[in-house]
Order: C-alpha cells, then sequence, then structure tokens
C-alpha cells in the first residue's frame, strides 16, 4: 500500500482526511481515488470518483464515494508480506494517467448536439450513473456555460425520458426548464 500512496502524491494526489481516499484537482474535474481492502485482507480494489468542478467549485478535497460519477478500476491488487507488487503499481498509475488525461477540460467532455443520440456515447457512461442522471449533469454544465438553448435541450429531454414515479429529478427538469426561459 506505502507505494500506491507514494505513487498517488507524487502525481499530485492529496490524502483526503486520514482515509484511504486520494484526490486531485485539475481545471474542471476533481478525481478521487479510493483503496478498498478485501476483508481477507489480501486484495485491495480501487474505486474512482469523479466530479465536475461546476458542481462543487469551491471544493478542494472530496472522497469518492461523494463524487457525482462513480466506477471500480478493473483493476485489483494482490497483496503479498503486506506489499503491493512493483508491476501492479505501473499498471494503476498508468491507467489512472488515462483517466486523468480523459478528464481534463469539460469541453473534451461534454460535447452533446442532441441529447438522444450525443448520451448513448457519452464518455460518462463508464461510470455508474443513468441516462437520466447524465442528463440532470448535462442540464447543469450547459447551465453553468450560459448555453441556454442546449440546456433546455436537455431539460426537455431529461423529462421525455424521466420514469412517472420519480418526482423530484421530474422537478428538477420542469423547473430548470422554466426558469431558463425567462
Amino acid at each position: 500500500m506505502k507505494k500506491l500512496k507514494i505513487a498517488l502524491k507524487s502525481k499530485g494526489y492529496l490524502q483526503v482526511r486520514k482515509t484511504n481516499d486520494y484526490c486531485k484537482t485539475n481545471e474542471d474535474f476533481l478525481i478521487a481515488v479510493n483503496f478498498q481492502k478485501k476483508s481477507s485482507g489480501e486484495y485491495y480494489f480501487i474505486n474512482v470518483g469523479i466530479q465536475p468542478r461546476f458542481l462543487s467549485p469551491d471544493i478542494k478535497t472530496i472522497e469518492e464515494i461523494d463524487c457525482v460519477l462513480r466506477t471500480r478500476m478493473e483493476l485489483s491488487f494482490l497483496v503479498k508480506d503486506g506489499e503491493i507488487l512493483e508491476q501492479n503499481v505501473l499498471e494503476f498509475t498508468q491507467k489512472l494517467a488515462e483517466l486523468e488525461c480523459e478528464y481534463l477540460k469539460l469541453k473534451s467532455v461534454f460535447t452533446a448536439v442532441e441529447p438522444q443520440r450525443d448520451l448513448a456515447n457519452d464518455k460518462l457512461f463508464k461510470f455508474m450513473i443513468t441516462k437520466v442522471g447524465l442528463c440532470k449533469i448535462y442540464v447543469q454544465y450547459f447551465a453553468s456555460v450560459k448555453d441556454i438553448k442546449s440546456a433546455i435541450k436537455f431539460a426537455k429531454y431529461g423529462l421525455s425520458i424521466t420514469p412517472k414515479t420519480a418526482k423530484s429529478i421530474k422537478f428538477f427538469f420542469t423547473s430548470l426548464n422554466e426558469s431558463l426561459k425567462l
């Protein structure tokens, strides 16, 4: 575990409140990494969270569990004699570098033009999020960059795909749609 912590710190990650969570902010995203130990202690799993900064602009540190987009890396570490193998550390830092590269700038992620077509191919979909939840993030993003036309388009689309029983999200899309039209 010590080798992973050193690798993260060398990449600019900060430990969050003496937990197994580390985070790093770049221009537009906060990336959080959490090490979860298997109950037997022989493996570590790596959970990753992404938080667009427009959702929480003042945030400096955040735990993975608090991120709006969360996933588990397709990578786990076998622990031998309390240590993780060097090849695992290298593989981890490579995967993390790929993730960081993908989530550097909002413009490279939020590129949708047509909600139905573009949400189906969205980079964010590899994370655990519903199409309705992703649509909500798109509305918030386009509203934050003052692209009202796109925000309204996504709010209308969000209303069309939200189940009838999801009253709070329907209220979000309806009220935002109405306030943006003013």
